[in-house]
């Protein structure tokens, strides 16, 4: 795997105007967050629905312009660039969403939609040159033969086939980051198996970083090499995957991963929920933003906002309980049978 990060942002906050009449009040949805993306790696992005996700891809693929901080392609400063400058950027840096059904022009086939991004980046001496493209990427996405997966439309085609075109679109252009937000929350299970098989099999080939969005921690724990988790804004816990499920060392991680049923049938873990709702940008708690509904808060939590510190295994977290959190409550329901 690459070493090097293809895509960073470093402390970016983004925020939006709370109302059209009120200009001078913002709501921050991302606040000081870090993160960075190399190319063979699948960097997966856990959160509830309204914890800031999709606003951090925005700003990574600069959809929209951070407060502050920076967003850096190939070690490249691109906060600032003009959307001229990045044409050639958003060429190497793609996005799949996350409902098939809208992606796809109803009235196109499925090669004038994979030939599209050729024609706006001028990729293609000749039609023919540009079909063979298309026919390239509908293969590389699972679509064979590709001529016959080419001439139908949108309609035509399942649900996981449709995603599997919008990927190709993304694919077309031989991107080296792919932002996946939710890419399979629209689909049945089958067809999220394949989708998610297919985007791990695709970062394995090394010259595409992957970063996928979801609320799935089961998904992140079986696919991603690493874990960041969002809530309300802010990573409170990033590190390698195996290493953030087996011990997560935040409550919120604690809490996602409860619910999520262990790969042993005769293992239980005890679910742990956190109570309360979650509470809207506009009124976030004065310390850490997850006091209200945390089991184990303490005073320092009330007054203070933790940043997120490492531990020394390569994974960081952000909380003031840090190795003071009680196990995590796991039985066995084996019997012995004498």
């Amino acid at each position: 795997m690459d070493t090097h990060s293809v895509l960073e942002l470093d402390s970016v906050v983004t925020s939006y105007r709370r109302s059209a009449r009120d200009r001078n009040r913002r709501t921050r949805v991302v606040d000081r967050v870090s993160l960075s993306l190399r190319k063979g790696e699948l960097l997966a992005l856990i959160g509830e629905s309204g914890s800031g996700k999709s606003t951090l891809a925005a700003t990574a693929l600069r959809l929209v312009t951070p407060d502050c901080g920076r967003v850096l392609f190939d070690g490249k400063d691109i906060t600032h660039s003009s959307q001229r400058q990045l044409r050639g950027v958003r060429k190497r840096m793609q996005v799949v969403f996350q409902d098939p059904y809208e992606a796809l022009p109803a009235r196109s086939r499925v090669r004038q939609i994979i030939e599209e991004p050729l024609l706006v980046h001028g990729i293609g001496r000749s039609r023919a040159q540009r079909i063979r493209l298309v026919h390239q990427a509908l293969e590389r996405t699972g679509l064979s033969p590709a001529p016959l997966f080419a001439d139908r439309f949108p309609h035509q085609l399942s649900g996981g086939q449709r995603q599997r075109v919008a990927i190709a679109t993304s694919l077309v252009l031989d991107p080296e980051v792919l932002i996946a937000d939710e890419p399979v929350s629209m689909l049945d299970v089958s067809a999220r198996a394949g989708i998610l098989t297919l985007l791990d099999d695709l970062r394995r080939d090394g010259n595409l970083g992957v970063l996928m969005i979801t609320h799935d921690l089961s998904v992140a724990a079986h696919y991603a090499d690493r874990i960041a988790v969002m809530y309300l804004g802010r990573i409170v816990e990033e590190g390698p995957a195996r290493k953030v499920v087996a011990a997560p060392a935040h409550p919120y991680t604690r809490a996602l991963l409860s619910v999520v049923p262990p790969k042993d049938p005769l293992i239980e873990v005890r679910a742990e929920p956190l109570p309360g709702e979650v509470p809207s940008f506009s009124s976030l708690p004065q310390g850490c933003r997850l006091v209200g509904r945390c089991p184990w808060a303490v005073g320092a939590c009330v007054d203070t906002d933790p940043s997120l510190e490492p531990l020394g295994d390569g994974r960081s977290v952000a909380c003031h309980r840090t190795g003071q959190l009680p196990a995590r409550t796991i039985s066995s329901r084996r019997h012995s049978h004498g």
